[in-house]
């Protein structure tokens, strides 16, 4: 990248000192040559001049790339380094806690197991001293009085001891709890310090896919201009296809309007659009016609009527007959 800026900036060294050059030749050449040859001279130092700010704004562009890599490599310097070592440092530590945990996790049954049967020797222990004391108690011989007070001083020390080695089990027990949850905390952490690795491990992907695209800018400026020229190539070819379809809509809708006039002016159509409106009106009044006729239908409907005359009259019929059919008490 920087031969790139060097070899622009040594270019543009070139083209000012051409541009010097010219202008002391159109200087010089200006009352011999004519003005055709001075316009001439001033076109090419106006291309020039185009050339060397095109050239200038290259550099500026690549400096700006350059100076934007740095700080993006100086950034990432920065947070893998102290971080890293922190990391490192942190990992040891949790290494070195779960090393010591493990041998810890490892050797808790058989502690445990040796406290557990030593509480229970002391136990059987205390059994027995207690019997024995009791035995004595119940013989009432006073010549074991010694021997009393022997077995009550090591039945204290025994039970000190019981609950010594009951105190230690707690305590064993508590820092077991203690070291799962520094397990727990460990693993956390060691999650956390992956995800953060994983994470560096992607920028620096990243940064190193733009560090190639930065060192091949040739050949991006060459795609850059083929998709350019493509695009105006396609541009220019829908602005044609564009004046193209609005030729084929103006005759289109020339032949329509055509059409449309003839055809109005045309007898038949004049004939069917007044037979369409009639029609229409025949209908409308059709459908009125039919309203009126359902609701006078309606209204005159007697039917129900008649039926409940029939059957009050068959009633009536009927409770004559019963009537008749009685024979008049003498």
């Amino acid at each position: 990248m920087k031969w790139k800026t060097y070899e622009n900036f040594v270019k543009i060294t070139e083209l000012k000192e051409k541009r010097k050059s010219l202008e002391e030749e159109l200087s010089s050449m200006e009352s011999n040559n004519g003005p055709e040859e001075r316009e001439r001279l001033l076109q090419k130092v106006k291309e020039d001049n185009l050339e060397i700010s095109g050239m200038e704004r290259k550099i500026t562009e690549l400096e700006e790339q350059i100076s934007k890599c740095k700080e993006r490599l100086s950034q990432l310097d920065i947070d893998m380094d102290p971080h890293q070592v922190e990391n490192n440092s942190k990992y040891e530590e949790l290494l070195k806690k779960d090393i010591d945990m493990q041998t810890f996790m490892d050797s808790f049954d058989t502690k445990k197991d040796e406290i557990v049967g030593k509480t229970t020797q002391l136990q059987s222990q205390i059994m027995d001293s207690l019997e024995k004391l009791s035995n004595l108690s119940r013989r009432g011989i006073p010549t074991f009085t010694g021997d009393l007070k022997e077995l009550k001083e090591d039945l204290q020390f025994k039970e000190k001891e019981m609950k010594n080695s009951e105190t230690t089990a707690d305590a064993l027990i508590i820092e077991r709890n203690q070291r799962l949850q520094d397990l727990d905390r460990v693993n956390q952490l060691e999650a956390k310090l992956n995800f953060e690795l994983n994470s560096l491990q992607t920028k620096i992907e990243k940064l190193n896919e733009d560090i190639e695209k930065m060192k091949n800018i040739d050949e991006l400026k060459n795609l850059t201009e083929e998709q350019k020229k493509k695009n105006k190539a396609d541009r220019q070819g829908l602005r044609e296809f564009r004046d193209s379809l609005k030729q084929v809509v103006t005759g289109l809708s020339t032949i329509y309007d055509g059409k449309k006039t003839r055809l109005q002016e045309n007898e038949t159509f004049i004939q069917l659009n007044a037979m369409e409106q009639k029609l229409n009106y025949q209908e409308s009044n059709n459908f009125h016609l039919k309203e009126y006729i359902q609701t006078k239908t309606h209204e005159s409907n007697y039917q129900a009527l008649s039926q409940e005359i029939l059957q009050s009259i068959q009633e009536c019929n009927g409770q004559i007959l019963k009537l008749m059919s009685i024979t008049p008490s003498r």
